[in-house]
């Protein structure tokens, strides 16, 4: 034992001298850009780049988007941008008023206590509306700074037809958003304000509004860019981006599923349940012919294939939005005996003409990235990866509506977690492809949805 004792001892005074007068080795690893130059960094693209959220464009939103989260990433880690972007001045921000109605503008959505038709009291996503004379709206709809650029080139609601298009930038005209970032109003367009700065990067997420913007007004109102036109003008964006002074690298988003967003899955296509009672009485009115059966039934609507009477009831492959007003569905016998309104629904019809644009867009936006070896963001993969369930430090993300945490209020734009989310894809494929090492953002320290 004693021996054993005396070859401890000398082990242990050494591991204390080691401990006491050694310097660790380690250091933290030295971020680097890779191959890619972010110096001048450019945000093309439209809701999603913006910061679009909870219904409405806010100062909020945008400092927890995409190009401003990324630009920290960049800014925090030794590496100096050049980085303009105008924010929103109005508290509550603001969007626009789907379908076109009366008011035009609202407030940013945020979670109330409201009674239903059915004297039900629980939370419900909430907004104001915003009167056309409001000077704060008036400020942001007409704000002009000749000659001045913006990094972020986000604008909502814009198709990638509308980037070289100078109509965007007339004040109270085709774009609400676009004139405030415009150099020179009626005149300057979207990618040419974009392509007048020297970038050395770019970030590019274009075409989802030329599909979502028909969808989520139920096919009405808009309509899907024809294929032929989206391929012309994808070329078009990206040959120009990449064909900049500086000789700009960059990487490029595709577009996710339809069915990946609580805007159309939230309100069940068959959310009509009906009691033995009530499925017998209506079997033998006069909308008996519509087939009502006890229990789940598909809600009404207006088909006009259907002869001789152009009603029947929704299918599993159909889809009612958000929007729809839920108290008519509950109380006033809305897609029971009388259609839900067509623009609060996407029939199959719809649906199908929805996923073939998605599929080809996204299979036109990989080829052009391909030809000009610039890595994709397979957002489509990773919204996918949401609907399943998505587990990031600790916090489930999904997409249900309000409890998934990745999807606002709105139920088609990101929470800030879901936006630091969508820039650490972006970080990862430009990482893997440049042979940066970017840190990703720690989404732990992002708002969520917040409750009352």
């Amino acid at each position: 034992m004693k021996t054993v004792a005396r070859a401890i001892v000398p082990v242990l005074l050494c591991s204390l001298l080691l401990i006491s007068s050694c310097k660790t080795d380690f250091k933290p690893a030295e971020v680097n850009s890779g191959f890619a130059v972010f110096s001048y960094p450019l945000y093309l693209g439209s809701d999603f780049m913006s910061g679009f959220t909870d219904g409405a464009l806010s100062n909020a939103g945008q400092r927890n988007s995409i190009p401003y989260l990324f630009n920290q990433q960049l800014n925090k880690n030794g590496i100096k941008t050049v980085y303009n972007q105008h924010f929103v001045a109005m508290n509550n921000g603001y969007g626009l008023n789907f379908p076109a109605t009366q008011p035009k503008f609202y407030t940013s959505f945020h979670l109330g206590y409201k009674t239903d038709c059915m004297n039900i009291n629980s939370l419900f996503p909430l907004h104001d509306s915003i009167n056309i004379n409001d000077v704060s709206l008036n400020n942001e709809l007409i704000y002009y700074q000749t000659g001045a650029y913006y990094s972020v080139m986000g604008i909502p609601y814009a198709k990638i037809t509308d980037y070289t298009d100078s109509s965007m930038g007339i004040p109270g005209g085709k774009s609400p958003y676009y004139p405030q970032l415009a150099s020179f109003q009626s005149q300057s367009y979207i990618l040419g304000d974009a392509l007048a700065q020297p970038f050395t990067f770019f970030l590019l997420w274009a075409g989802m509004e030329d599909v979502f913007n028909y969808a989520l007004r139920g096919g009405e109102i808009d309509s899907i860019t024809d294929f032929n036109t989206f391929d012309t003008q994808f070329d078009i964006v990206l040959d120009n981006l990449l064909s900049s002074s500086q000789g700009a690298h960059g990487v490029v988003a595709n577009i996710p599923d339809l069915d990946v967003f609580p805007f159309f899955t939230t309100v069940p296509w068959n959310g009509m349940v009906l009691t033995d009672s009530q499925a017998n009485a209506l079997k033998v009115s006069p909308f008996g012919f519509l087939g009502y059966e006890v229990g789940p039934n598909g809600f009404i609507i207006y088909d006009p294939t259907v002869t001789p009477i152009p009603y029947r009831k929704m299918t599993a492959d159909e889809y009612v939005l958000l929007t729809v007003n839920t108290d008519s569905l509950k109380c006033n016998n809305v897609g029971v005996l009388d259609s839900i309104p067509p623009h609060y629904v996407l029939d199959h019809f719809e649906v199908v003409k929805i996923n073939a644009a998605i599929a080809h867009f996204n299979a036109k936006i990989k080829a052009a990235a391909t030809a000009h070896n610039i890595p994709v963001v397979d957002m489509n993969s990773f919204f996918r990866k949401v609907k399943n369930g998505y587990y990031y430090n600790g916090i489930f993300f999904s997409s249900e509506f309000i409890k998934g945490a990745f999807f606002s209020l709105d139920g088609y734009h990101p929470t800030a977690q879901g936006y630091g989310l969508l820039t650490n894809e972006f970080i990862k494929t430009i990482n893997s492809f440049y042979h940066s090492n970017i840190p990703l953002v720690d989404v732990t320290r992002l708002p969520g949805i917040i409750f009352p």
